[in-house]
C-alpha cells in the first residue's frame, strides 16, 4: 500500500534529477564552474530554498567530482 508520505516528502532533499525542476541557470552556472577547474563551488542560500537538493542533482554524473557537505553551524570558529 502506498501512502501520501511515500510520495509527498516537501522536507527531504530530492536526490534525482528527474523529480529536480527548475534552477535551469544555476545547473549551467554549476557545470561550467566544474569544467572551469581549480573551482570551489559554494551553495548557499535561506533555510528550505533546495541548496541540498540543487547539490545532490547537479552531481549526478560528474565523474572525478566529490561533493563535501559542510554545515556552517557545526564548524568551530
Amino acid at each position: 500500500m502506498i501512502r501520501p508520505t511515500d510520495i509527498f516528502t516537501p522536507r527531504q532533499p530530492i536526490d534525482q534529477m528527474d523529480h529536480f525542476s527548475g534552477r535551469d541557470e544555476e545547473l549551467n552556472d554549476f557545470n561550467r564552474a566544474v569544467l572551469m577547474g581549480g573551482s570551489q563551488i559554494v551553495v548557499f542560500g535561506d533555510r528550505g530554498v533546495g541548496k541540498t537538493s540543487f547539490a545532490n542533482v547537479a552531481t549526478q554524473g560528474v565523474d572525478g567530482f566529490e561533493m563535501v557537505p559542510v554545515n556552517c553551524l557545526d564548524l568551530d570558529f
